[in-house]
C-alpha cells in the first residue's frame, strides 16, 4: 500500500513540475519571446498536453493579460501565437471506436 501512496505524491510533484515548466515557457511569449523559439521549447520540455493543462494556461493568459495594458492588436497577435504552439498539441482524449 506504501507503493500506492509514494506513487501519488510523485505523481503529484511530477505535474507540479510540469505545471511550471509550461509557466515558465508560454511566459516567454509575453516577455517578448520569439514565437518559434517559444515553440521549440515546448516541443522538446512538455510535447502533449492535456485538456486540464490547456484550461490552466487559457487562466495564466487571461491573467497576464488583465494585469497588462495592452492594446487589443497585441492581445489577438498573443493569443494566435499561444493557440499555434499547442494546435496539434492536445492529447486526444476520445477512446478508438471498436471496428
Amino acid at each position: 500500500m506504501s507503493e500506492v501512496i509514494n506513487n501519488r505524491e510523485q505523481h503529484i510533484h511530477q505535474n507540479s513540475d510540469r505545471q511550471e515548466n509550461l509557466k515558465e515557457i508560454f511566459l516567454g511569449l509575453y516577455n517578448g519571446k520569439n514565437v518559434d523559439e517559444v515553440r521549440a521549447q515546448f516541443d522538446e520540455m512538455i510535447g502533449k498536453v492535456t485538456v486540464e493543462e490547456v484550461a490552466q494556461l487559457s487562466q495564466l493568459q487571461r491573467h497576464i493579460l488583465e494585469m497588462r495594458d495592452l492594446p487589443r492588436s497585441e492581445v489577438e497577435r498573443l493569443s494566435s501565437e499561444h493557440m499555434s504552439i499547442l494546435k496539434g498539441n492536445i492529447e486526444n482524449l476520445q477512446q478508438p471506436e471498436d471496428e
